[in-house]
């Protein structure tokens, strides 16, 4: 195999020489495991299984087995995901999902804490004008 250079373009893009996309058998989307290793990069060619195949189910049932022998802990009772909750998701999916919610839960949460702060700061600065304005009609009724 022989060397070719190419370049880091915009947005880290890298575009493999034609030749070897063509030898490795490569098309568009598909996926790589990135490895540093000394100084260099390699990348691997991997295949990730698809939502509702039979190797994605295989690595659900596999998971499954790693929950049950204890290899995994998980935050919910997987009898959830057979008795009508689970709606077809891959157990993988589900984990995915509940990640998401509690990413947007903590983050909901810290917005509405931001947002209480922000009122309150708001209010202090209404009353801060409001006695400086009250303040100022006083003293001009005085005179």
């Amino acid at each position: 195999m022989s060397t070719e250079i190419i370049r880091l373009r915009a947005k880290n893009q890298l575009t493999l020489p034609a030749s070897l996309r063509k030898k490795l058998d490569l098309e568009e989307g598909d996926f790589f495991v990135v490895v540093p290793s000394d100084g260099e990069i390699v990348l691997r060619p991997t295949r990730l299984p698809r939502f509702g195949s039979m190797e994605g189910d295989l690595e659900d049932q596999f998971a499954e087995k790693d929950i049950e022998a204890g290899r995994y802990q998980t935050e919910f009772d997987l009898t959830e995901l057979d008795n009508g909750t689970r709606g077809g998701a891959s157990v993988a999916e589900f984990h995915h999902l509940k990640r998401n919610q509690n990413e947007l839960l903590k983050s909901h949460e810290e917005l509405r804490r931001r947002v209480e702060e922000l009122v309150e700061e708001m209010k202090a600065s209404r009353d801060r004008i409001h006695e400086q304005r009250g303040g100022t009609k006083k003293k001009a009724q005085r005179k």
